[in-house]
């Protein structure tokens, strides 16, 4: 049986992979879900579970439009209040830092689930955040709320649903 926290994340990328599919039919963006490459483990010529190959980079990775400006996603849940800044690892917040160095746009996905409330988070103010936690304050503070927009709960990351003439 799979684990509780093997499904970490798993809510907000769904609202996310609905939303950048949304983006591309409309010509926003074109971002996809980066898979993570796994290894089986074998024993006697059979599968008996796996791991992941190598370390992740980052859940979602595209382009904008119509410049083409490059844009990285990293998503975390929380049930609670906060969410611990080592939630997203060392290796993930220095990609996103070096995208957003070189022009593109890097953030942290964050979803509060207990008071149902979503926030981008540029990802050098995370990589460079002097405490362990962020609360939904601090995220409300420092970083943009995103909503839902409709009945497929998908996250309006890009902030164009809620923009005139938008279908």
């Amino acid at each position: 049986m799979p684990s509780v926290k093997a499904n970490l994340g798993m809510i907000l990328e769904q609202q996310i992979f609905l939303a950048c599919d949304w983006y591309a039919a409309r010509g926003y963006a074109l971002i996809q879900k980066i898979p993570t490459p796994w290894e089986p483990e074998r024993r006697d010529g059979r599968i008996i579970g796996a791991h992941p190959a190598k370390k992740s980079t980052i859940d979602f990775l595209g382009a904008l439009a119509p410049h083409g400006q490059a844009i990285a996603l990293e998503a975390k849940e929380e049930q609670t209040a906060a969410i611990r800044k080592s939630r997203v690892k060392p290796h993930q917040v220095k990609f996103l830092k070096t995208l957003a160095a070189c022009g593109g746009a890097a953030y942290i996905v964050v979803g509060f689930y207990n008071a149902n409330r979503f926030f981008l988070v540029p990802a050098p103010l995370w990589g460079d955040w002097p405490n362990p936690i962020f609360t939904v304050q601090d995220c409300a503070r420092f970083g943009t709320e995103i909503f839902l927009w409709d009945e497929n709960r998908r996250l309006d990351f890009l902030g164009v649903a809620s923009c005139p003439n938008v279908k």
